[in-house]
């Protein structure tokens, strides 16, 4: 019975059981990624995290052009930080500047790619005996890995023709909401401007709250919702 890559078992994956299925389904582009020794890599210190970190690009911080950097849990989780220590949101991701190959794993528009980068992490930290098992928790990360390596083969020119291991559609569950079927519910109208101000109203109160506090960690969570809603509606600004 062919494997379905949409609904596979969940857990720690090791890099023999990911290679084994990667060569059997979709062997052109998995054999189109460059080897781990071609990456830069980075010697880590920092508690609960592996000792090598996967460098991916820059991100602007304020004036100062920092290193972003992928780390792995000793769980096998991967995160992505600054140099200088600073978790990425979402937003960040977006606006960073990804060397290669990672930036031909990134969607074009508001999502970032984050789970085709996270995957393709994973893999390289196995691949270069950093880790001895990766987890993973949703039962498509095979489809995202596919595309990843698809996306990455055809953008370093690497993929030869004849390699592309046939028609790739990616399920979106992974990095947005899975969309309806062909009958959708009629929903009431919505104001989007009300929404809008309501959103920036909570927001407000929050950021008040969080300066009366003196907590930090929460202005910013505050400050990065604000400007991804901002970014959402340019227009938001103006009401």
């Amino acid at each position: 019975m062919p494997l379905n890559l949409n609904n596979m078992p969940t857990g720690d994956y090791s890099l023999s059981y990911i290679t084994t299925i990667a060569e059997e389904i979709f062997p052109g582009g998995f054999n189109a990624l460059i080897d781990h020794q071609e990456l830069p890599w980075e010697d880590l210190d920092a508690p609960g995290f592996l000792d090598q970190a996967l460098f991916l690009g820059y991100l602007k911080v304020e004036q100062d052009l920092q290193k972003v950097l992928a780390y792995m849990t000793s769980d096998g989780e991967v995160r992505f930080f600054t140099r200088s220590g600073k978790g990425l949101s979402r937003t960040d991701l977006r606006h960073m500047h990804m060397q290669a190959p990672w930036v031909f794993a990134r969607d074009t528009g508001k999502r970032p790619g984050e789970a085709k980068i996270r995957a393709l992490c994973q893999y390289y930290f196995l691949a270069a005996d950093v880790a001895v098992s990766v987890k993973v928790d949703k039962p498509n990360w095979f489809v995202t890995f596919r595309v990843a390596c698809k996306m990455v083969g055809d953008g370093m020119g690497l993929l030869e023709e004849g390699d592309d291991d046939g028609e790739v559609e990616e399920d979106e569950e992974d990095e947005e909401s899975e969309e309806g079927g062909a009958e959708e519910e009629e929903l009431a109208p919505v104001s989007c401007v009300g929404v809008a101000r309501v959103v920036r109203g909570l927001l407000d109160v929050v950021e008040r709250d969080a300066e009366t506090a003196e907590d930090e960690a929460r202005k910013e969570w505050v400050g990065e919702k604000k400007e991804e809603l901002e970014e959402a509606w340019p227009a938001l600004k103006n009401l």
